[in-house]
């Protein structure tokens, strides 16, 4: 398994400042468990549980989608690169996969009313539910990102206590 972890939650003014981890993983849904615990890192910063389930579960549909349909023909080790951003109270989740491109606004435009025997397509409404905006794009050199952005209010995040001697 090819495993690169970033770490950057390090500054004693966040969330002032943007904050990013990000994760590039092999192409193999038996990476499942490395990117929960990947995404596990961000459960201290979010004080919300429903909030911090509902993106985590974005993120893992994410995942297996790339792996599942984007990366469908391609070998194991094909890398998906995840990233998670805080910028003040906004959090910016993104899936970077090799695949072919995919009109993301066209698979809506063109998706049948929810039934819960579909085979499939309730991920993608999953995300388009739990995020604020969500797209899909070329991202020059990375491949194709799917974006999902998620606006939360203050009492979300964790704030930093900072201290003054005096």
């Amino acid at each position: 398994m090819s495993l690169a972890l970033l770490f950057q939650f390090t500054h004693p003014f966040w969330p002032l400042i943007s904050q990013k981890i990000s994760l590039n993983i092999d192409s193999d849904l038996r990476n499942l468990a490395a990117v929960l615990s990947w995404f596990e890192s961000l459960r201290p910063i979010l004080k919300d549980e429903m909030t911090w389930q509902q993106c985590r579960i974005a993120m893992v549909e994410a995942f297996t989608n790339a792996v599942r349909h984007a990366h469908r023909d391609q070998p194991k080790d094909t890398p998906i690169v995840l990233e998670a951003v805080l910028d003040g109270n906004v959090l910016i989740l993104k899936v970077c996969d090799r695949g072919a491109p995919f009109d993301l606004e066209n698979y809506f435009r063109h998706l049948p009313p929810s039934s819960i025997e579909a085979e499939g397509g309730r991920g993608l409404r999953l995300m388009r539910d739990i995020a604020d905006q969500l797209s899909y794009r070329r991202d020059g050199d990375r491949g194709n990102c799917l974006r999902m952005v998620k606006q939360l209010s203050p009492q979300v995040v964790m704030q930093s206590e900072v201290s003054v001697a005096g």
